[in-house]
């Protein structure tokens, strides 16, 4: 593509933009890994339904799947069947189905069920924390499915997850159970993974869209056209620039338009070349470093000289007022629903924003309708922000710190004297990774821990098997003080959690209460037979 004016690109970009008006309308444990094999068996992929299901199924980079293998001849099953590979996370994730022999206390034959993820890569230093329901198919009655659930932080050592006695053998074959028909089981799985930790990015995949490449110095230009770009009233006003007329190699508007149809439909970086060519620089000016002030000021004073003559919705100076704040919206279930991109008043404070906000969520009936924003770093809530506090002292510098607004529970609202809120999250001591999502508990003073411990539970509406393989721990400054299991006496001391002051820095550290994913399953045998989701050792 030559010219962004070119008629068939104009009309496809005023469509475009059309959508994007229209939407925003509309949006008001382990198992052997020797002698694994692909046998006896075929996956199945639940049919879409309509076209946008067909590309989700397409879509390898989604955060979610269920698919099915079928295994074949399962009465003469001896070794490991695994399925074909399923796409999520731009990770493969595979079913897997083994025949286990009884422990020398339960002298009973089990079939194990697993799901496994990533496992040919050589890679040690990938990670993704998924949860997942594995179903055995019931074939006359899918009510009556046996099921059970999982939830791991999956990486290289552990790769597969799931059940070594998921069903006692004999159950699993007696026809009268309906789980076996010609000799057939059908397992599926529906996984929900969280983006992963060390492997290949794909930046359009993961995210939609693309960079700009670096011409020599001209990071700092590249930084205010995508700044320009994702403001979207002032995106949509320079597609509609009249360059019709323009000279392709002198036009900093024509330039400016084929930057970002580029950035909007490309699945390669973007160059600049003929961007700055316009500004009639040479290629030792792409070498210097400009003042990007100036460059943004001669940039919109050029837009707003082209537009002198046309009619638009929109001022580019109205645009100065605003400020663009990205954060994460999650609902009173802890899942993270959307990404919120609100405008408010660049002078405001968080109070401004939360009102923002609320014209884009939706509040959960029994709630408070009062929000709150947090700022997460590492999958870890570092601080609950002020309503009065300044939005320009708020910063996203870093890639692993967020905001996130959420309503705050109708509990929460008013605490006495002797309660408090404290920051819980999720995280694994074995490579002391924080994954998931964080959230904020109410304790109170010299309450038993039990309760603290159920309403946890409650929280993350997880089953009591699934609970058993938590571990409550305090973490401080990397320090793992582990909670007792077996004293049912311990009570909160809300001391525990008052930030602790560092010797020799000017700076507190908060404690906070860890959930340790750990395998709490008693190694007593090869095999063991307790009803847990475990590692297999051999």
């Amino acid at each position: 593509m030559n010219h962004v004016n070119d008629h068939g690109e104009r009309d496809k970009l005023q469509d475009v933009e059309m959508d994007i008006d229209q939407k925003k309308e509309e949006n008001k444990e382990g198992g052997d890994d020797a002698n694994m094999m692909q046998m006896n068996g075929d996956i199945q992929g639940n049919g879409a339904t309509n076209q946008e299901d067909a590309e989700m199924e397409e879509d390898e980079c989604r955060s979610e799947a269920t698919f099915r293998y079928t295994v074949e001849n399962i009465s003469k099953l001896k070794e490991t069947a695994l399925s074909p590979p399923c796409m999520v996370r731009n990770l493969p994730w595979k079913i897997m189905c083994q025949p286990r022999p009884g422990s020398e206390r339960h002298n009973q034959k089990t079939m194990g069920f697993f799901l496994q993820c990533n496992a040919e890569s050589d890679s040690v230093s990938w990670s993704c924390n998924a949860s997942a329901t594995l179903k055995l198919i019931h074939q006359t009655n899918e009510a009556e499915s046996h099921t059970k659930k999982i939830q791991h932080l999956f990486y290289s050592k552990e790769n597969d997850w799931g059940y070594s006695n998921f069903i006692v053998w004999n159950e699993l074959l007696d026809s009268n159970r309906g789980f076996v028909a010609d000799d057939k089981i059908i397992l599926e799985v529906h996984v929900k993974a969280d983006a992963p930790h060390g492997v290949s990015w794909d930046s359009k995949k993961h995210t939609g869209f693309v960079g700009l490449k670096n011409q020599g110095a001209t990071c700092y230009m590249n930084s205010l056209l995508q700044t320009l770009f994702f403001t979207n009233k002032l995106r949509k006003a320079v597609y509609l620039m009249p360059t019709e007329s323009d000279d392709s190699d002198k036009s900093v508007p024509l330039a400016l338009q084929r930057v970002f149809y580029e950035l909007q439909f490309s699945d390669k970086p973007v160059g600049t070349k003929k961007l700055t060519k316009s500004f009639g620089w040479e290629t030792l000016d792409t070498f210097m470093q400009h003042d990007v002030q100036e460059l943004c000021r001669v940039l919109l004073e050029n837009m707003e000289s082209k537009m002198k003559a046309t009619v638009l919705n929109i001022r580019i100076n109205e645009l100065e007022n605003k400020k663009q704040f990205k954060c994460t919206w999650v609902n009173s279930k802890l899942k993270e629903e959307k990404e919120l991109v609100l405008y408010p008043n660049k002078n405001g404070r968080v109070s401004d924003l939360l009102e923002e906000a609320k014209k884009q969520v939706t509040l959960s009936e029994d709630g408070s309708g009062k929000l709150r924003l947090l700022e997460v770093i590492s999958y870890k809530i570092y601080s609950i922000q002020r309503e009065e506090t300044l939005l320009d002292l708020l910063s996203s510098q870093g890639s692993t710190k967020s905001y996130r607004i959420e309503e705050i529970p109708l509990d929460e609202v008013n605490l006495s004297s002797n309660e408090t809120l404290i920051p819980v999250a999720h995280f694994q001591k074995e490579v002391f990774s924080t994954f998931g999502v964080p959230f904020l508990l109410k304790i109170k003073q010299n309450e038993p821990f039990s309760a603290v411990k159920e309403r946890v539970q409650k929280k993350l509406d997880i089953p009591d098997k699934e609970f058993e393989k938590y571990k409550f721990a305090v973490v401080v400054m990397g320090r793992v003080e582990h909670i007792s299991d077996e004293d049912q006496n311990i009570r909160v001391d809300l001391d525990i959690f008052k930030p602790h002051a560092i010797q020799g820095a000017n700076m507190q550290a908060r404690p906070w209460l860890g959930l340790d994913h750990v395998n709490k399953t008693p190694k007593r045998t090869r095999y063991n037979y307790l009803e847990k989701a475990i590692k297999i050792h051999n």
